[in-house]
Order: structure tokens, then sequence, then C-alpha cells
């Protein structure tokens, strides 16, 4: 028993990019047959032909049509032109080629073409339809977009489904397609920044790299023009950068800018990159000893107060200095 199959004909001159379920050996013979068509302009002829069986169930049949349109020929000369040279010497598959109308043609396959396509299927197992057509392409897919602080609904179930089946579907035409899935919360205060952790699609737990943070107070006298002050490591691995030495090192922010300056508040805050500074030798992610230090010539003497970087976001250091008193 034959299959009633359709066809989709694209000229050269319009084709971009087509997927077939069409065996290699069939839809090569098709557009080699379409090529020899006499007639039809160069630009009109197909450089592909894609086959597709009609959805059926039980013994039930259909079948759909896709309209060949080549320039400088009536479809109806083209179409049974197409047909004759089909049914004279019909590609390996093809068992029967029937004119529907100008413009249209119907041909059946032989089922053996499908059979032979579970073959390839099992080969290629999960891979299967697999394409580069996204290649070099970078998307970015975000969802849900829900309000934690709101109610949810129906809309945000079917938005996690949607987003996240075009997010496998995106990874699945471009190895270097570039895909993201994930839940942003905004607004997220900066005590809070290393306390939400995720994993992703292959189930690895991400968490941020640590951001520390604190406050350095400073007593009046410090306070204001001519003064400053900087935050230094006391010991870090390795000879000559102790606090003191000619190498000592300014501890860096989590933005790695140098905390120093000038004295121009009670307090002043920092940040400090935890996991990921490395300065003076140290390993990321260890508690390291520092020095603060200050001064305001003629208000407040050099002060220094001594303290410890640690996996915290409320790491408090305090600098009080004796007053600079000026005589006469």
């Amino acid at each position: 028993m034959s299959m009633p199959c359709s066809v989709a004909w694209t000229p050269t001159a319009a084709l971009s990019r087509t997927s077939s379920a069409t065996s290699p050996a069939c839809s090569s013979a098709l557009v080699g047959t379409t090529r020899s068509v006499p007639g039809v302009a160069a630009d009109a002829r197909p450089s592909t032909i894609s086959a597709y069986p009609p959805g059926s169930r039980g013994g039930q049949r259909s079948r759909r049509h896709h309209a060949v349109d080549l320039v400088k020929a009536t479809p109806g000369e083209t179409i049974q032109q197409l047909a004759d040279a089909l049914t004279a010497d019909p590609p390996r598959h093809v068992t029967a080629v029937e004119v529907a109308g100008p413009g249209f043609v119907n041909f059946r396959l032989d089922p053996a073409w499908l059979h032979e396509l579970i073959g390839t299927v099992v080969d290629a197992g999960a891979d299967y339809g697999r394409s580069d057509v996204g290649a070099g392409t970078r998307v970015m897919v975000e969802y849900v977009s829900a309000n934690p602080t709101g109610p949810a609904h129906a809309g945000h179930a079917r938005g996690a489904v949607y987003g996240d089946s075009l997010a496998r579907l995106l990874r699945f035409v471009g190895d270097t397609l570039v895909t993201s899935q994930s839940v942003y919360i905004d607004n997220v205060l900066s005590a809070d920044s290393n306390r939400v952790e995720f994993y992703d699609d292959s189930n690895t737990l991400r968490t941020n790299l640590y951001t520390a943070a604190g406050t350095m107070a400073f007593n009046a006298v410090l306070q204001g023009g001519g003064s400053s002050y900087r935050l230094m490591f006391t010991s870090p691995p390795g000879g000559g950068n102790d606090y003191g030495e000619a190498g000592a090192i300014t501890v860096n922010d989590a933005s790695s800018t140098p905390i120093t300056g000038t004295i121009s508040g009670s307090s002043i805050a920092f940040d400090y990159d935890y996991d990921g500074n490395t300065q003076g030798g140290y390993a990321g992610g260890t508690d390291r000893p520092v020095t603060l230090i200050g001064i305001r010539p003629g208000y407040g003497k050099f002060a220094v107060a001594t303290g410890m970087l640690t996996r915290s976001k409320t790491i408090a250091l305090s600098l009080v200095a004796e007053t600079d008193r000026v005589y006469a």
C-alpha cells in the first residue's frame, strides 16, 4: 500500500534553510527529475524538495498540497511536465504521481522510505533532528516574569513551561547558540546578595562570589579636609610586603579599587571580594588580618587600628586618634 505525501518545492532564488523528512536518496532523485523539466528558468529550479507524510490514524489517510510556482511557465504546463517525467522514470520510493488541478501535484511514497528512516532515527538517538541553524547566534530567554511579592496565577505556570521548552529548542538547533534560563530577583539588598543560591539545568549549585562588607569609623578629630585613611593587609604571604615594610599592600574593594581616601565623615562603608581577592599571594575565600591607618595633620594624630576581613557583611573597624595640638 502506498503512502500519500505532500511536496514542498523551494526554488533556488528563494532558498534559505529547509529541513526535510524525506530520505536523502529520494529527495536527491526528485530534485534531479524536476531540474530536467524543459522550459523552467534556472532560478526557479528547486535546490531542495521536502516531502512529509500527512498525519493519519488507523486506516485513515489524507493529503496536503503545496502550490508549485515556477517562473516563465504556467502552473498547468509545468505540473503536467513534472508528472510525466516522474511517471516515466519514478525516483526510488515513488509509486504514483497524480495531477490535482493546475499548479498542484501529489505523489505517493512506498512505506519502505519510512521504514528506512527508522534506522536513521535509532542511530541518531536523542540527537535526531539536531541542527546548527542557530550556530553563532546569541539569544537571551528570560522567564518567568512573576513578581514574588504578588499573587501567582495560571499565566506564570504557562510562562515557565513555554520558556523552558523554547530554551531547550534553541539549544537543540545550534551548539554555539546561547540561552539563559534563570530566576531573576530584582532589588536584592546588598546584605542579602550572597544568601540566594540557584541550581542550573545540570543540577549544579551556583552561588555568587561572596562579597564581604563593613564600615570604618573615625572620631571627630580625623574628619575633614587634609585627612587621609588607608586599609592595608597586616602580614600577607611572602616577604617584604607586611604592614610597615616597603612593599606593604593596600586592600582593594570588590571593584578592585584601593580602599583609601579622605575621611569625609564619621563612618565610611566598604566592600571586599572575599572569595575572589588573591592580593599578596592569599588564596581566595580566606580570612585576612588588616591594619587601618589614618591622620589629619593639625587636628588628629596618626592612628592605627587592626581587624580581620571575614566572610561577613558586618565587618567593623574603628580608628580613634588623639588631638594633634599645634603650638605657635
